[in-house]
């Protein structure tokens, strides 16, 4: 359960004085114009948090790690892909709780204009890849994590206001937003 969400301004940088333990990074992953986005169905097993859903790439961060070198670790041993942190995008920062009840806090990335046929040739360990277009995000709603749904309508905003303001994909994400 997603239970505050910091997407522009001040309180997105006060957030990282609190960050808990338990702290994470995640990556939405979009493939090339209108593709589709490129996430995974998790296995069914009693040891993983959302055992059968659908949800980004990523994972906790560990000991002195960056966030953004979170995510590209984690990116690389789930999938193989290999991304510097000069390709992500701040998507969010989320305080959410898990299905265990536990409070995390942690940063959600994009990267946009991947290839297509690139992605599908990747391997998901721990699960199998899902493709999802715009309008199969709908239909596939239920079957998505609290975070993953969160990710998604956040990217779709970033669209918007990228489209409203006439800002370019590279590096237009949420901070530029707020002037930071």
């Amino acid at each position: 359960m997603l239970t505050n969400s910091y997407q522009a301004g001040a309180a997105l940088d006060a957030t990282t004085a609190n960050a808990s333990p338990e702290a994470f990074s995640l990556i939405l992953l979009k493939s090339r114009g209108q593709g589709p986005f490129f996430l995974q169905k998790r296995e069914r097993s009693n040891e993983i948090e959302y055992a059968g859903r659908i949800c980004l790439f990523g994972g906790r961060i560990e000991n002195s790690e960056t966030p953004e070198g979170c995510a590209v670790r984690e990116l690389a041993e789930e999938t193989g892909l290999d991304l510097s942190v000069d390709q992500l995008e701040m998507l969010a920062r989320v305080e959410s709780q898990n299905e265990a009840g536990a409070r995390n806090f942690g940063h959600i990335y994009v990267v946009e204009d991947l290839d297509l046929k690139a992605l599908k040739k990747l391997a998901v360990k721990g699960g199998e890849p899902v493709f999802l277009t715009s309008r199969e995000i709908d239909r596939r709603h239920n079957a998505l994590t609290p975070i993953t749904r969160f990710a998604l309508g956040a990217y779709e905003d970033l669209t918007q206001k990228r489209s409203l303001m006439g800002v370019s994909k590279k590096r237009s994400g949420i901070l530029g937003f707020a002037g930071i």
